[in-house]
């Protein structure tokens, strides 16, 4: 993990093998971030976060809150490891 400051705001850059991740308050300093960083490594811009090592990513941009989740991997470990059938309710 690397913290960098730009204009007093902080972004913060995870990596794993050959994913990244960038986090910033700001959606401007964050897509500039973004676009500097792609023109000077080779790399693509797949799409906000939906999935990373295992979790879930669910935004909630109105209300301002984001929830990790691993639920289909507690599935599968269940079912591999207990032979539990279930049903997990999403609210």
């Amino acid at each position: 993990m690397w913290k960098v400051t730009i204009d007093g705001h902080r972004i913060l850059l995870g990596a794993h093998i050959d994913d990244f991740v960038i986090a910033c308050t700001n959606q401007q300093v964050l897509d500039a971030f973004r676009k500097r960083l792609l023109e000077t490594f080779d790399g693509t811009y797949e799409c906000p976060l939906e999935h990373y090592l295992g979790c879930e990513i669910a935004r909630d941009f109105v209300a301002g809150t984001t929830q990790l989740s691993q639920t289909h991997h507690a599935e599968e470990f269940l079912r591999t490891y207990s032979g539990i059938t279930f049903h997990v309710s999403h609210q």
